[in-house]
């Protein structure tokens, strides 16, 4: 009997509507000199959700037929249970941003996260406010976005 292979997953960033490839972010990267800085992240703390799993951020419901959730949804989802366990010297790996245009639906470039944010996480939790970051240019970001844009 054959086993039947797995396609590995490929790893995606989504951000609304839009998104982008990872693995080939990587792979341009890698074909590159990286333009590797470090940069404060304390700033992007308030883009994450907080905890769903913490017990002390859901309150019951008036009529007793379930629960509010009280934290910050935040606008990007980590896991914290993931980013609790993922080993502390995962830290040294760079966060990816790349340089988006038109997230706020203009013309614009704005700067975005699209690899990180449970290292992110767990910077926050270490109290770390500090990572290296590897960035993509405008014309690179474009190249790995898959969908939207």
């Amino acid at each position: 009997m054959n086993a039947v292979k797995k396609a590995p997953r490929k790893e995606l960033f989504r951000f609304g509507d839009r998104v982008w490839d990872i693995e080939k972010a990587r792979d341009l990267i890698s074909k590159r000199k990286p333009f590797i800085s470090t940069e404060e992240v304390r700033g992007l703390w308030d883009w994450i959700g907080d905890d769903h799993d913490d017990p002390k951020l859901w309150e019951p419901l008036p009529d007793g037929k379930g629960r509010k959730f009280i934290g910050r949804t935040g606008m990007i989802y980590v896991d914290w249970k993931y980013a609790r366990s993922m080993p502390k010297s995962r830290l040294k790996k760079p966060i990816l941003i790349g340089q988006v245009r038109g997230l706020d639906g203009g013309k614009k470039v704005q700067t975005l996260v699209i690899d990180g944010w449970h290292r992110i996480a767990r910077a926050n939790l270490e109290g770390i406010e500090r990572l290296p970051v590897s960035w993509l240019n405008p014309q690179e970001t474009a190249a790995v976005e898959v969908e939207g844009g």
